[in-house]
């Protein structure tokens, strides 16, 4: 089977594999940018590890992963990346690696990089929302999602240009049981039996989090056709069925950035921060989010075919000199508060402050 995916003319990937559980892992990431047409270059292939062969001459790192000249293996993983100049091969056996982090070498090539957040577009105008992991970006999107105004450009993830300018990355977004309240429609699909099974499921996937077993498990349901929740947490769904494909935006200047951190506190409070303080945290965050896969780029770079400082400079370059018009706040949500009182008052912040300064042009 061969599948295309063509992210904004920037990176383009091509999946060659007789393994339908690895095309489902890269859909929930690549679902958006899928396409029919057969692709006549690609910066990206990922194939099966069966076709995989480790070169004579290779060197043994450890009992665990082996370099070679233009890439590495890793054997308890079962995936190999090849490097060859402007082009990635990656042959793994389930999804192994954030393809996210091999995208990113590819985008700061060509002047864009990702930040791990939310964005839309208001009237035109850009506003993201760089935040670490469980700060309630899925539920802002639900309430975003029935303004008029407002495009959606990504739940999870966006991409930066150094120009000032955001492009969309909708991922699939990740519904966990209590999204069901802000996703009513789910609540009567066959997505609301699904989240029902979360209980007994997670309960499994907790005891047999750390063992072997794990896997196993994976493959026997997958054998019966049984949809085995990821973690036992949560759910993918499309992002375009949530928002509606005419909701999705492409490109838009960023005039905002609302930063979201959640803290020990009762109040929603609201502070002005600076870029180089946000440059900072949205590179480490972006780096912890793909911490299972940082070997592989270590490994990369031991071999020369990664230069990691001059990655971290790129992204901190094209970040600065995208957020040089760009007006920065941060919202400390508090912990303490109610769910849906929490996101009523950052909903009244961004509809008086920031939606009200796009309107007027400021």
């Amino acid at each position: 089977m061969e599948q295309y995916y063509n992210i904004h003319n920037l990176v383009k990937i091509i999946v060659q594999t007789n393994n339908i559980y690895l095309l489902e892992e890269l859909n929930y990431t690549l679902r958006y940018f899928k396409t029919e047409d057969s692709l006549l270059s690609y910066d990206i292939e990922i194939k099966d590890i069966s076709h995989f062969s480790l070169p004579q001459e290779h060197l043994i790192i450890s009992d665990k992963f082996f370099g070679f000249k233009n890439g590495f293996f890793s054997k308890d993983d079962e995936y190999a990346i090849i490097m060859d100049g402007e082009k990635i091969t990656l042959f793994e056996k389930e999804n192994s690696i954030a393809i996210n982090e091999l995208i990113e070498l590819l985008l700061l090539k060509k002047g864009y990089t990702f930040i791990h957040g939310a964005g839309i577009s208001y009237n035109g105008d850009g506003v993201i929302f760089p935040s670490p992991p469980n700060t309630g970006k899925t539920t802002l999107m639900s309430k975003l999602r029935k303004k008029d105004s407002v495009n959606f450009f990504g739940d999870d993830y966006i991409i930066l240009k150094e120009d000032g300018s955001m492009l969309s990355y909708p991922m699939d977004f990740s519904i966990h049981d209590y999204h069901f309240k802000f996703f009513e429609e789910l609540k009567r699909a066959p997505e609301g039996k699904q989240i029902k099974r979360i209980f007994y499921e997670k309960f499994l996937v907790d005891i047999v989090r750390h063992f072997p077993i794990r896997r196993t498990l994976k493959k026997i349901a997958r054998f019966f056709n049984y949809e085995f929740l990821k973690g036992g947490e949560y759910l993918k769904v499309e992002a375009k069925r949530l928002m509606g494909a005419k909701k999705v935006g492409k490109m838009a200047k960023v005039k905002y950035s609302v930063c979201l951190n959640k803290y020990e506190g009762r109040d929603l409070r609201i502070e002005s921060v600076d870029p180089e303080t946000i440059i900072k945290e949205i590179i480490g965050t972006l780096q912890s989010e793909w911490y299972k896969s940082l070997p592989a780029l270590h490994f990369l770079a031991s071999f020369g075919l990664v230069d990691l400082t001059e990655s971290f400079k790129k992204t901190n370059d094209i970040l600065r000199n995208n957020f040089k018009d760009v007006k920065f706040y941060r919202v400390l949500l508090p912990s303490l508060m109610e769910h849906q009182e929490r996101f009523r008052q950052l909903d009244e912040f961004l509809e008086t402050k920031i939606f009200r300064e796009l309107k007027n042009g400021k």
